[in-house]
Parts: structure tokens; sequence; C-alpha cells
């Protein structure tokens, strides 16, 4: 069957477009050039059946139950609980590499802050456990590591509003 080709470059030329056989039930083909396909001098395609593909009935792989099945181990509230501290240990790791760059009274300084706010961090801390452990018991499908990130930055944003409505201090 011969098309006048719209979007030609030339007005009078045509394009030929030759019936492949394929069904509508077939699934797509998405190898390019088409698997079986064999170019012609006009530059068109003729598809031929391959002989090579398993039946349809023995192709059929179902994605939901894969064969192999095996279960992540995502740890559990101790091991929540261990992450959580370990993401309240890095900042407390940076602030001692700091201090270790700060001259003798800077580093005074920075200690007399640490020290004033070990209270809030100390509760932070405790307020992070807490929520880790509330983490793991609501969603045993994070991985401990995730479950002690989320647990830190709840518990350190729980513990600054508490502070906050306790002392009558405002947050900003």
């Amino acid at each position: 069957m011969k098309v006048p080709a719209a979007n030609s470059a030339s007005e009078g030329a045509t394009e030929i477009i030759t019936r492949t056989g394929a069904r509508w039930q077939d699934p797509p083909d998405t190898q390019w050039p088409p698997r079986g396909a064999v170019a012609s001098v006009a530059g068109t395609y003729e598809r031929r059946p391959v002989s090579t593909l398993p039946s349809p009935s023995a192709r059929q792989n179902d994605l939901l139950e894969p064969e192999e099945e095996f279960e992540e181990d995502t740890g559990g509230p101790l091991a929540a609980v261990g992450y959580t501290v370990v993401w309240y240990g890095v900042p407390v790791v940076l602030f001692v590499l700091y201090m270790l760059v700060l001259d003798g009274g800077q580093q005074a300084h920075a200690l007399d802050t640490l020290a004033g706010a070990a209270p809030q961090f100390g509760l932070s801390l405790v307020l992070s456990m807490l929520v880790a452990v509330g983490l793991r018991w609501a969603s045993g499908s994070w991985k401990a590591a995730s479950v002690g990130l989320a647990a830190a930055v709840m518990g350190g944003g729980l513990a600054t509003v508490l502070t906050s409505a306790i002392t009558g201090q405002s947050l900003s």
C-alpha cells in the first residue's frame, strides 16, 4: 500500500508501509532494528518470525513473586537506638575536631558553651532514643540507620519545642 508522505521534503515522495503481520495482542518489540528485520533497498524493513524464542507460556515471568526470596534484616530496636547515638556522635566529633584548631582562650569559651548545652543535648538524645524505639515498633521495614536518622531529627526537634515551652523562650 502506498501512502503520500505528508512530512516529506519533496512533495511527490511516497512512503512504503509494509504489513508486519503482528497482532495487537503481541508485546511491542523494543529492539532496534527489530528482531528478524531485514533492511531492503528502499529503506523499509520486512519482519520475519524468530524461531529461537520460547513459547509465550515458557516466557511468562511473574515479577510480583520472584523466584528467589530473601528477607533483608532491618535490625531491631537496639540497632535503631545505636544508630541514633551514632547520628548524635557526628556533630560531637566535628565539634571536638574544630576545638583542636582554636587557641587557648577560644577553647575555654567553646568548652563553656559545650557544658552549657549539655543538659539540652542529653534531653534531646534521650527523646531521640525513645522515638527510635517507637519508630522501630511502628515500622519494621525501615533499615536501622534510617530509623536512627529520623529519630535523631525528630527527637532534636521535639526537645527544642519542649525546652521552649518549659522555659517560655521563643523559638525565633
